[in-house]
């Protein structure tokens, strides 16, 4: 049996980096599995240097329900380490710095998602859920300064988690309508964009493109990531559910 959680990730500015270096942080169009995990490694308080194999093996789907505008920022940073630090240096606290260091940085304004979660564990994704609602750490959409518009977890107009629900992410997301009504962007006519793992079924998927990005984490903490096979394309509203059980 598949159970997938639902999250809401929406904001006024978002940033998911790909391929970022310091001097030019850029972002996807659509949240990372690498930036999901990790805003879910927050809310549990998982440190850096914790095991994510049981996360990694949850299934990703990612639902745009708004499509963001990329933005682009000019920034200055002081004090910042020079790369030709030694260790040895940095623990005895006398590394070189440079005064100035600006960098270009990319964010999605006005974005909106809504993101599955899927496996067989159903007690993780409750885990994963209630931690959501009352989370160890600061929750960010990609980078730090990004703060949730509005709450990451989904609650039914009843006021009670939605929580995991039976069936697979593209099933589960194609039924959902996102309880908040008015404030929710309104569901598209011609159907929604979809960024699936390769290995959620997506037989009702009209796919435009199978890529491979690098945010399947292996470590946060040495920063080490997989590439991740990826499926997009577009699928129609199905069933009239609005933000319950499916």
């Amino acid at each position: 049996m598949t159970y997938t959680l639902l999250l809401r990730l929406a904001a006024p500015l978002q940033a998911w980096g790909l391929q970022s270096r310091f001097s030019i942080r850029d972002t996807a169009r659509e949240p990372t599995k690498s930036g999901v995990l990790g805003l879910v490694c927050a809310a549990l308080g998982r440190p850096r240097h914790a095991a994510i194999d049981d996360l990694r093996a949850l299934r990703l789907a990612v639902r745009v329900d708004r499509e963001g505008l990329v933005r682009r920022d000019f920034h200055t940073a002081q004090n910042v380490l020079i790369a030709s630090n030694t260790a040895r240096q940095i623990e005895r606290g006398r590394p070189k710095l440079k005064d100035t260091e600006p960098s270009v940085r990319y964010y999605l304004a006005d974005a909106w998602f809504t993101v599955a979660l899927a496996g067989p564990d159903r007690n993780l994704l409750q885990a994963i859920d209630a931690a959501l609602g009352a989370p160890r750490w600061p929750l960010a959409l990609g980078r730090k300064a990004c703060v949730p518009g509005w709450p990451v977890r989904i609650v039914q107009e009843d006021g009670t988690p939605l929580g995991p629900l039976p069936g697979e992410p593209l099933d589960v997301l194609r039924t959902f309508r996102d309880p908040l009504g008015d404030d929710a962007p309104t569901t598209p006519e011609d159907g929604w964009r979809f960024v699936l793992d390769a290995d959620v079924p997506h037989s009702a998927l009209r796919v435009a493109q199978i890529r491979m990005q690098p945010d399947d984490p292996l470590s946060f903490f040495d920063r080490r990531f997989l590439p991740r096979r990826v499926v997009i394309g577009f699928a129609s509203p199905t069933g009239d559910a609005g933000g319950s059980r499916v």
